[in-house]
């Protein structure tokens, strides 16, 4: 599963200013990070009068530019994506996603507090803590970094997700969802998969495989 870390705190309280910190620190010891950033209110990602936006307009459920330098793609949701949805669609080639928001969410955080203290941390100690970047002395069980050194910070996130990462070679996802799978599961699984695509051409060594079931209806499973 791909480490995903989020960053929250009380608005102005300095958020994107330590990812953008973050990121180049990340992607100079050689590691992929992709991001996310939450949002509850709608907007459009483009340009009112554009061509894009004329496709959408008329109706495309999925308008995309595609340019040298990029891709875009706009995509009309009947429900808002989970994280797991999000990352294992468009991030999965990451080694790590930070994300700006997501408090209700059970995902590790880092929880950023500007001082003269605001009313305190929105996060309890019992709702994925993981560390708190402050100006200001606090008491808390987790380790607080200075939001002048992100480097330290850095290191810290290093050495709890990449270094000693352990990547669950299996993972089954329904609906955006991980479900758990025990050592016994993944094996078989994992067999199962490699018989299958074994006989195929053209395949060839690969580090990553991706299977894909969509039904045009919603599909009960009878578990015991």
């Amino acid at each position: 599963m791909i480490p995903i870390v989020s960053i929250t705190g009380r608005s102005g309280s300095g958020k994107t200013t330590l990812l953008e910190s973050l990121i180049p620190l990340f992607r100079a010891r050689g590691y992929r990070v992709g991001t996310i950033k939450h949002g509850s209110h709608r907007f459009n990602l483009d340009q009112e009068g554009k061509d894009s936006w004329r496709h959408a307009q008329a109706g495309a459920e999925v308008a995309m530019i595609s340019t040298p330098q990029g891709l875009g793609v706009f995509r009309l949701l009947d429900r808002e994506k989970s994280i797991e949805e999000l990352a294992e669609y468009y991030l999965s080639d990451m080694d790590l996603i930070l994300v700006e928001g997501y408090k209700a969410e059970r995902i590790p955080k880092i929880e950023v507090r500007r001082s003269p203290p605001d009313g305190g941390l929105l996060t309890g100690e019992g709702e994925g803590l993981l560390a708190v970047v402050s100006d200001g002395s606090l008491s808390v069980n987790v380790p607080v970094f200075p939001p002048d050194d992100p480097k330290s910070l850095a290191d810290f996130l290093e050495e709890r997700f990449l270094r000693k990462r352990q990547r669950e070679e299996v993972q089954l996802l329904i609906d955006g969802h991980r479900v758990p799978l025990n050592p016994f599961v993944q094996d078989l699984f994992r067999s199962l998969l490699l018989a299958m695509i074994a006989p195929l051409k053209g395949i060839g060594h690969f580090s990553r495989l991706s299977l894909r079931l969509e039904t045009s209806e919603e599909t009960k499973v009878n578990t015991p």
